[in-house]
């Protein structure tokens, strides 16, 4: 799969579906750390789609409802309302607020899905990663005040008839060392009536993609300490160890059972990541990264 493959479109024509996209801009200097969900819900009791703009500096999610009519996906760009989005360009448009910005990828996820095989099963929810990293080259205008930007990014896609029973999510490429990055999804799914849990880990370091994920074999331990959340990933001779702490989250709007747009989502974009990379009994890779998406639900399943 390309690149462009896993942006374009994958819904369903069906009801009760959910389809979309969820983009970072993040440049610190200059306090911008937003997440922009450009999104339909074709719950037929009341579909519409919608863009949510997450401040995570504020701790503020605003949602921004349209007639479904208003998506739609052409020449390679989606488009709601007035607001587009493509793996090259980003522009967004509300009454009170503005972004422009080009993007240029510096690190994808390479070429393979992130479900893998799993992709192909009847399940309730699916998740892509577009893009690990990019930069975005623009001008956000907020409040009267234009403000040009060189930010960092990250892009993801999630589609299917609702959110798992519970999930986590992470994700973050601001490592001090250039190209790094991090994606971190699993979730506890219905499948012909079970509950099954998978999940994907794309880390890129040193021009390298090691994949961990259910359908490649990997192992994965979770484990809460007291002040973090702690994951243990295994493949061969592999082994991935990701810390995270986290702050206080920000209620977001997620699709529940058939793609209704009421589930609470907790997310924050100021939690940290430490990151060890080992191989055999050598350390490949240790770090941190800053500014992390973090959302955790597992200690409710069930």
């Amino acid at each position: 799969m390309k690149i462009s493959a896993k942006f374009r479109r994958r819904l369903f024509k069906k009801k009760n579906v959910f389809e979309g996209w969820y983009v970072r801009v993040l440049e610190p200097k200059k306090s911008i750390n937003l997440a922009f969900i450009l999104a339909v819900s074709l719950y037929e009791d009341d579909p519409h789609a919608f863009i949510q703009v997450f401040d995570g500096n504020k701790g503020e999610n605003r949602y921004y409802r349209y007639p479904v009519e208003s998506f739609s996906f052409r020449d390679k760009t989606l488009h709601v309302g007035e607001s587009s989005l493509s793996f090259e360009h980003i522009a967004i448009r509300l009454p009170d607020f503005r972004l422009d910005g080009e993007i240029a990828v510096t690190t994808d996820a390479g070429k393979r899905s992130s479900m893998g095989f799993f992709r192909h099963l009847p399940l309730e929810c699916f998740q892509e990663v577009v893009y690990l990293a990019a930069t975005v080259q623009g001008e956000m205008e907020t409040a009267g005040e234009k403000i040009p930007f060189s930010a960092a990014s990250y892009m993801e896609k999630t589609y299917g008839k609702s959110f798992p029973f519970a999930w986590f999510w992470l994700q973050t490429n601001t490592f001090a060392e250039k190209g790094t990055a991090l994606s971190m999804a699993g979730g506890l799914v219905l499948f012909k009536g079970f509950r099954i849990f998978g999940f994907f880990t794309h880390f890129h370091h040193a021009g390298r993609t090691h994949l961990f994920s259910t359908h490649n074999m990997s192992s994965l331990d979770i484990t809460e300490e007291e002040d973090h959340v702690r994951f243990i990933l295994k493949k061969r001779r592999c082994r991935l160890i990701v810390e995270v702490r986290h702050d206080e989250a920000t209620v977001l709007v997620g699709p529940g059972k058939n793609a209704r747009m009421r589930r609470d989502v907790e997310e924050t974009l100021s939690a940290r990541a430490h990151v060890t990379l080992e191989h055999g009994r050598r350390i490949v890779f240790q770090a941190e990264g800053a500014f992390a998406g973090f959302e955790y639900t597992i200690e409710k399943k069930g």
